[in-house]
């Protein structure tokens, strides 16, 4: 059936009965990111561009940067280490320099679904961004980084309302649903504490935020917290390794891409360092 984008009344018919793509307008505060064209979506196990788009993400593409959206890239690196095929299959390029990314089983609390007053109503949402859409302080938008973080940062900002919408804090889990489009939970490290390891054998996603520092500054130094970790901050857990000692150890990886945190062990995350685990469905 073919769409028909028809006004009556002021009221563009198509979105309000939830036809329309969702693609509302997206203006970075920052300039554009000019490196954008000159990269690849995916870059090789040399981390060399692969123009070819046959090369997989990998975690540490991702590279937090000028936005508080911890939470949204430590969910895609654990979305690239468990299912990067997934990823690869989000993304579409267009071949024009656009992309459109595909959002899977969004819940629909618009008008063309009366709200959710009766019911919930789930659909895919795509999303389609631009080279021009993609900040110069945006996710992994360093020259010579794979570009996937970048474009999924940028969709995600649309889908939300913007980048202010999206890079002032935000929750992990939130972050794994809008990108699996499955549930995803909050745990307390006691709770969480027996679920990880398993968690990531099933192909889970897996993070974890740490408090609120106190001082300003001092929760932003990776030092000055226990096990290195950084206050306020998101972490992706890579692994569960077994040290030398004979205890099991989180191995955890920092979006920012430097000032990796020592591994923690696993009868040690209840000691008031990490505020909460959060596991996601994939």
């Amino acid at each position: 059936m073919s769409s028909v984008n028809v006004a009556f009344a002021g009221v563009d018919i198509q979105r309000f009965l939830g036809l329309a793509e969702h693609n509302p307008v997206l203006d970075p505060k920052i300039g554009p990111d000019n490196s954008a064209p000159n990269r690849s979506l995916y870059n090789n196990a040399n981390g060399q561009p692969d123009f070819s788009n046959s090369s997989q993400p990998n975690p540490n593409d991702v590279k937090q940067e000028g936005y508080g959206d911890c939470y949204f890239d430590a969910s895609i690196a654990a979305l690239a280490q468990q299912h990067p095929d997934q990823i690869k299959n989000m993304i579409h390029d267009n071949g024009n320099g656009t992309f459109t990314v595909t959002f899977p089983h969004q819940k629909d609390n618009s008008a063309g679904n009366l709200w959710g007053l009766f019911g919930d109503d789930y659909h895919d949402v795509k999303i389609t961004v631009s080279d021009k859409d993609l900040p110069s302080n945006g996710t992994s938008s360093s020259d010579g980084t794979a570009k996937w973080p970048e474009v999924l940062e940028a969709a995600y900002a649309k889908m939300q309302g913007g980048y202010d919408a999206i890079g002032n804090g935000g929750h992990p889990a939130d972050a794994m649903s809008a990108l699996t489009g499955k549930s995803a939970d909050a745990y307390s490290p006691k709770d969480g504490a027996g679920k990880i390891e398993q968690a990531l054998k099933d192909g889970k996603l897996v993070t974890i935020a740490t408090p609120e520092s106190d001082g300003d500054q001092a929760g932003m130094e990776a030092g000055k917290n226990p096990h290195g970790l950084v206050g306020g901050h998101a972490y992706t857990v890579t692994g569960v390794c077994t040290g030398p000692d004979g205890k099991k150890y989180l191995e955890l990886r920092n979006p920012w891409g430097f000032d990796q945190p020592q591994n923690i062990p696993l009868d040690q995350i209840n000691d008031g360092s990490i505020d909460e685990v959060e596991i996601g469905n994939a």
